[in-house]
């Protein structure tokens, strides 16, 4: 199995804040509650990319942040988005 290194997770971390500046520039939010509803995955998946990279070695946590980060996407685009767009 080939490895890709630290590369792809701190690339996460880095590209994270992004998502969060397109929902306030683009997304025409309209109040604090509507702000933390469209970002509130955005804090886990961050978080758990940047574990993921430090602990690179340890095969437990990266399993961990694998499944903290593929619960927030379906639980955004499961639940969330559904909310936002109606």
């Amino acid at each position: 199995m080939a490895r890709s290194g630290r590369g792809p997770p701190w690339r996460q971390v880095l590209l994270s804040p992004n998502s969060t500046v397109a929902n306030v520039v683009l997304g025409q939010t309209h109040g604090a509650a509507e702000y933390l509803t469209r970002n509130i995955t955005v804090l886990p998946i961050t978080v758990a990319a940047a574990a993921a990279a430090v602990f690179i070695n340890r095969p437990r946590v990266q399993a961990a942040c694998l499944v903290v980060e593929l619960l927030m996407w379906v639980g955004y685009f499961g639940f969330q988005q559904n909310a936002l767009t109606g």
